[in-house]
């Protein structure tokens, strides 16, 4: 084994857990549903035609279009019930602004501009929009309708943020302080080849679980918990397994 193996700098920069900076400005929302707004209208989400709003796909700030927008719209999803897309905020002071209230929970809602195309007045004297152009999305402080909302604030929440900085401390904590002592025993000892495989065993277990944390990170809004709980079992497991390092190298050096 090569003492490049136990490189502590390398070593942490192989498995530095980083944070995450590409989706850093994006918000994912529920920006309309069929269900009866506080305009008393019943949006027919399938009869929104988006097609000439996706050449400027503009999110502006309270549906003002004198105002310079604060971002974006992609990824639309649309289904029966509900219109869910991707929000970016661009890098303007504005847009910044609303990043800060949205991924702080000051505010969660959005609305959407609507061009009606095709309407009618239904017995309880709701309006059923059937067909509509959809010429803007906002960003809102008290929407038409009360479930458009962010869904997902894409960058960490707090809960993750603590998980992930305690695996990096417990992770970090493990190669600062094993590595060194690992790498000074087996030095004096000169038995590589018989410690080799379960020492490669170990880092093995650290990139697993760099690689779980990746997985994680993926997965997390879809199954929080049982991920929070791999991450966690893996530290537990890393740790035991320096423990067999270091019991079978204090073995030899009794021998």
């Amino acid at each position: 084994m090569s003492d490049t193996q136990f490189d502590k700098t390398k070593v942490i920069n192989s498995f530095i857990v980083a944070e995450p900076t590409e989706n850093d400005n994006k918000v994912i929302a529920r920006i309309s549903t069929n269900a009866l707004n506080r305009n008393n209208l019943i949006i027919n989400q399938f009869g929104i035609d988006w097609t000439n709003y996706l050449k400027n796909p503009v999110v502006l700030p309270f549906h003002n279009t004198e105002e310079k927008p604060i971002g974006l719209a992609q990824n639309f999803q649309i289904s029966e019930a509900q219109t869910v897309c991707e929000i970016i905020f661009n890098d303007t002071k504005e847009g910044q602004d609303f990043k800060y209230l949205y991924k702080n929970g000051f505010m969660k809602a959005f609305s959407v501009g609507l061009l009606p195309v095709d309407v009618k007045l239904n017995d309880n004297d709701t309006v059923s929009v059937d067909k509509s152009e959809g010429l803007e999305i906002s960003g809102v402080t008290i929407p038409a309708d009360p479930n458009a909302l962010v869904l997902r604030n894409c960058i960490n929440n707090v809960k993750t943020v603590k998980l992930k900085k305690e695996f990096e401390r417990q992770l970090f904590e493990i190669l600062i302080n094993s590595v060194d002592e690992l790498k000074n025993k087996i030095e004096q000892d000169k038995r590589y080849d018989e410690l080799n495989e379960k020492i490669d065993k170990a880092f093995q277990l650290i990139a697993e679980s760099k690689n779980m944390l990746d997985i994680y990170e993926q997965n997390k809004q879809t199954d929080e918990f049982k991920k929070i709980q791999e991450i966690q079992n893996s530290i537990v497991t890393i740790k035991n397994d320096y423990k067999k390092i270091n019991d079978l190298l204090e073995a030899y050096k009794q021998n």
